[in-house]
């Protein structure tokens, strides 16, 4: 349901730039995910409880396809202003990724082109809340900077 809902929620708002984000438990840093896999993979049930394993996101798609967030800026200024962060190319086989790959696959195909990624963040005893907000505030303002003539719709 999450794919579809995504999928239509993109094509009527038509987005300047999609960030999805995640908690990635046990990680003490922010993790920009530079790579979505074609497969779905569970380790345990989804709130549906299905339990999918070895299944592509979308069928006939490329194994992987590459975040078209600008990752390796993001990084550079995080990582300047002090955040723990981290470039990571597994963002798992669960629904970060399955929402991921989606968004990247479908904003590949005509006119529907903006930058697309996703970010892990740490649970908040691991990253206080504020740096989190910190952060985010940051990739906001790098992508609206980076956007379209104008900038990027608030």
């Amino acid at each position: 349901i999450a794919p579809m809902r995504l999928r239509r929620a993109i094509r009527e708002l038509r987005p300047d730039a999609v960030v999805m984000l995640g908690e990635a438990a046990g990680s003490k840093r922010i993790e920009l995910e530079t790579t979505a896999w074609n497969e779905l993979d569970f380790r345990i049930p989804d709130n549906a409880g299905r339990q999918i394993t070895a299944q592509p996101v979308v069928v006939g798609s490329p194994e992987s396809l590459a975040s078209t967030l600008p990752f390796q800026t993001l990084y550079e200024k995080l990582d300047a202003l002090g955040h723990a962060v981290s470039l990571s190319d597994d963002a798992g086989r669960y629904l970060c990724n399955q929402l991921f790959y989606t968004a990247v696959e479908f904003l590949g195909k005509g006119d529907k082109t903006c930058p697309a990624g996703f970010i892990h963040l740490p649970l908040e005893h691991d990253y206080p809340t504020e740096r989190v907000v910190s952060a985010l505030s940051e990739v906001i303002r790098e992508l609206r900077s980076a956007g379209p003539p104008g900038g990027l719709r608030a």
